[in-house]
């Protein structure tokens, strides 16, 4: 099975999806990866065109094509990272190098977030005074460096540059906290709460403790916004509304006057999705090539929605084999060991939420026999026009 992106249009391309097959169904095949399934389609019209996509430059695009009579009859491949950005230059901008307070043991960590456009690489890596003290997804932004070694300094410089790309990058110092003789100002039990949700946006609340803070009130930021200037009087505060997205939701609250008096929490992930149900579909369990000690691979996807949860579980025979994330569907068993029967039955359920769950059989392959399947498959991307 090949997967080769198109050239891009702005912000998007096209993937053209070809693979040889036998022994097949009549009803056609169908194509999923990423969550997404991207439809039906019949082999007489292979090869076939799947798009636009966004070329994000940081989602690992993957497809998997299922016969619509057969699901144990399946084939995978990864396309990789497509970067389109319209073509513009890799650049990063709005840097903000956070300390928190200081720990019992004189140390202190640093949060380190920043804006870009373009990346080259889905990763960065973090340099003070010419040695890498870190190396971290953008995806994972802010990050937090832990124990930071200012090695002394009052006003610490620091480079960030995207992974492999040493022309794109950005520097920043800030004011060292002194750790040595305590800090007067203090900000604690940072709580969030009252989520409300609004179709596809949400508001929430802060509150927290503080004392001997500043005159010019404090600044909330996280996952790359500043959500803006606000009073000490005003608290609790409300933030909204801010899309329900199903991204991971960070909040750093930050004294105008004192930058290293701050509290930050991990709020999670937010998914409003109207509200409905959490369910799940179009589960499929697709063999894969057998293994020299008598296992096989074994291609796990399916769709879902309003999980409220970012993991899934997957059972045998009652049997817990392992809980994975959602956005890493589809799932790849490499080692799939049955209990010999023909037929076999795979339980997935979302972690934790045990009414949202799906059950799928499949034949299980004979290894000496010529079943149907896909074969010489890879994936290649083509770069991006400017």
């Amino acid at each position: 099975m090949t997967a080769v992106a198109s050239d891009c249009d702005g912000d998007n391309f096209w993937v053209t999806l070809n693979f040889d097959y036998a022994n097949v169904g009549d009803e056609g095949f169908r194509v999923q990866g990423n969550g997404n399934n991207y439809g039906n389609f019949e082999y007489a019209d292979l090869p076939i065109e799947i798009g636009p996509l966004l070329g994000d430059g940081v989602t690992e695009y993957e497809f998997v094509a299922i016969d619509n009579q057969f699901n144990d009859c399946s084939a995978f491949t990864v396309l990789g990272v497509v970067s389109c950005n319209g073509g513009g230059a890799c650049t990063l901008y709005d840097l903000t190098l956070t300390p928190t307070d200081c720990d019992a043991d004189g140390t202190y960590d640093l949060i380190i977030d920043f804006l870009y456009e373009n990346p080259t690489h889905t990763h960065f890596d973090v340099i003070y005074q010419n040695q890498y003290i870190g190396f971290f997804a953008l995806a994972d932004l802010p990050v937090t460096i832990v124990d930071f070694n200012d090695n002394g300094e009052n006003t610490p410089a620091v480079q960030v540059c995207i992974n492999d790309d040493p022309d794109c990058c950005v520097s920043g110092e800030f004011m060292a906290p002194n750790c040595s003789g305590g800090n007067n100002c203090e900000i604690w039990d940072l709580e969030a709460f009252d989520l409300v949700c609004d179709g596809d946006h949400f508001f929430l609340s802060l509150n927290f403790n503080y004392a001997n803070v500043g005159n010019d009130g404090f600044t909330v930021v996280g996952n790359g916004m500043n959500h803006g200037t606000f009073s000490y009087d005003d608290l609790p505060i409300t933030l909204g509304p801010l899309p329900a997205n199903g991204a991971f939701w960070e909040f750093l609250v930050q004294d105008v006057n004192h930058p290293d008096c701050s509290d930050f929490i991990e709020y999670g992930q937010v998914d409003c999705q109207g509200g409905g149900d959490c369910d799940i579909w179009d589960l499929v369990a697709g063999p894969g090539d057998c293994n020299s000690d008598g296992t096989y691979q074994l291609f796990i996807d399916f769709l879902y929605e309003n999980p409220g949860n970012d993991f899934f579980e997957v059972f045998y025979e009652g049997d817990l084999l392992g809980t994975f994330p959602l956005n890493e569907l589809p799932l790849l068993l490499p080692h799939f060991e049955d209990n010999g029967e023909p037929n076999q039955v795979i339980h997935v359920c979302i972690n934790d939420v045990p009414d949202c769950c799906a059950t799928v059989d499949f034949a299980a392959p004979d290894c000496n026999a010529t079943d149907c399947g896909f074969t010489g498959f890879f994936a290649e991307a083509h770069p991006c026009n400017d």
